[in-house]
């Protein structure tokens, strides 16, 4: 047997004046939302009772009200774990990015102290390999300066110890000819003498010589 609807308003009327104070309250206490556990709390006691008292006088609309009030209940429920679950799952997802991101971060910074440091050492042996060639060239020419200076030493003595025979041999020639001179001159002269001589001896006188 249903129960007359002011009755059932009256009972209505009852549970919401029950639940209104907790209801006031639940803001101040941080939970004013409708998926707070103190307003669901609520909204399941609320449904249990009009479960209850339909139960009991026999209203199958107050029950029916009460089952509709309690799976609502169970739905927000489920789809607050469900937002719960995902904020969560987003949450982790966000963390595991974020480590990612910072483990590439810290990848890329090493990757390019690694390779700043390589290019330095590159570098460096760039220039040691550099600065050791010019010293090798510059060693390089100094020897052929050397060997240029000992080579133009040696043939200056060669053409000066030349020149000192052309030199000698000169005088040798010279000294020879000379010699030859005074031999046709001393000849000469002796063959002047002789003819004096002969034409004294010829004359009958002879003329000292």
């Amino acid at each position: 047997m249903a129960l007359p609807a002011p009755a059932r308003r009256a009972i209505t009327l009852y549970l919401d004046a029950l639940r209104l104070p907790l209801e006031c309250i639940a803001p101040v206490l941080g939970q004013g939302d409708a998926s707070s556990p103190l307003r669901s709390t609520l909204v399941r006691a609320d449904a249990s009772a009009r479960i209850a008292i339909g139960r009991a006088v026999s209203d199958a609309d107050l029950v029916v009200d009460g089952q509709r009030r309690r799976v609502a209940a169970d739905q927000r429920a489920g789809a607050d774990d469900l937002r719960a679950g995902a904020a969560t799952a987003r949450a982790q997802a966000d963390s595991q990015l974020e480590r990612r991101r910072e483990d590439e971060r810290r990848a890329v910074a090493a990757a390019e102290r690694d390779a700043a440091a390589r290019a330095a050492q590159v570098d460096r042996a760039e220039r040691r390999a550099a600065s050791a060639a010019s010293q090798g060239a510059q060693r390089r020419k100094a020897a052929a300066r050397t060997t240029q200076a000992r080579t133009e030493g040696r043939l200056d003595a060669e053409a000066r110890r030349r020149r000192l025979d052309e030199i000698a041999a000169e005088e040798a020639a010279l000294a020879t000819r000379q010699a030859a001179v005074r031999s046709e001159q001393e000849a000469e002269r002796l063959d002047e003498a002789a003819a004096k001589v002969k034409r004294a001896r010829r004359n009958g006188t002879a003329e000292p010589s």
